[in-house]
């Protein structure tokens, strides 16, 4: 699961914008026409997949997997193929399939489970597979380091604080289509403090992990704190669509650039 997949199933109010569509929130005042009714239920998530498959095999994908479980063993081939496989599902299961878990308000826990650890967990095995020792999956599992499952929670936070961030503006748009996600289901106080808590944890990650023994230099992230601040004041005050577009981009930058100095703070030696 990537950025990209979160692009591809939101497309929502965001598209409108973009094409300079007006979107109001409330659609009971202006109902929507039965052709944007269809053009809600289009496969959208089927593209992605077709994408996703001509990219696989454009860059030969397959190529670098065939010689990867060659010369490691299809065992660590497999762990990594499971792991591609729920992450592709995850993708398509956002609003399609037989249980599309977006539509039931499930989609704030699995974007921060896969963000912040499945995706982190997969990149670090395809890369220190060969000096793991050889097993059965779960006991390779076990063999990842502490670290590498917690240090993507923080930016797992972060890219759902964006997926809250839609829900909360198209709370009305989604109640009429059925969806039953968070804010609709629960109202406009609970993802606003979702998103608190959520933004809140994310920075105090780095004081945790400086206790934990990873270095000062984990504290790199703290310097978007007053970009966080103003993305929180900004949850808090409004709640309407208009107000609230220009801060699902500006909370993505705001993760971009934690995860950047993250990465920074990751490759300098303990301070």
């Amino acid at each position: 699961m990537s950025a990209a997949s979160v692009a591809i199933v939101r497309p929502r109010a965001t598209a409108r914008a973009e094409r300079g569509a007006p979107y109001h929130g409330r659609v009971t005042a202006s109902p929507a026409p039965a052709s944007a009714a269809r053009a809600s239920d289009r496969p959208v998530p089927l593209l992605g997949f077709l994408t996703v498959l001509g990219s696989a095999a454009l860059f030969g994908t397959l190529g670098p997997l065939s010689r990867f479980a060659y010369d490691l063993g299809v065992g660590p081939a497999a762990w990594v193929a499971w792991r591609g496989l729920i992450g592709l599902l995850t993708s398509l299961g956002y609003h399609w399939g037989p249980w599309p878990y977006a539509n039931r308000g499930l989609a704030d826990p699995v974007f921060l489970l896969m963000f912040g650890v499945v995706a982190v967990v997969a990149t670090y095995f395809v890369q220190a597979a060969a000096l793991i020792p050889a097993g059965p999956w779960w006991q390779r599992s076990a063999a990842v380091p502490l670290a590498v499952w917690l240090i993507g929670l923080p930016m797992g936070a972060l890219v759902t604080s964006v997926l809250v961030i839609d829900d909360i503006r198209d709370r009305h748009w989604d109640a009429q289509k059925g969806w039953r996600t968070g804010a609709v289901r629960w109202g406009l106080r609970w993802s606003r403090a979702e998103f608190a808590a959520l933004v809140v944890f994310a920075y105090l990650a780095p004081l945790l992990m400086v206790a934990l023994g990873w270095g000062v230099w984990m504290l790199l992230p703290l310097l978007t704190a007053p970009l966080a601040w103003q993305a929180l004041q900004a949850v808090s005050r409004f709640d309407d669509t208009q107000a609230l577009l220009p801060w699902t981009p500006k909370v993505a930058r705001l993760g971009l650039i934690y995860a950047a100095l993250q990465a920074v703070a990751l490759a300098l030696p303990p301070g």
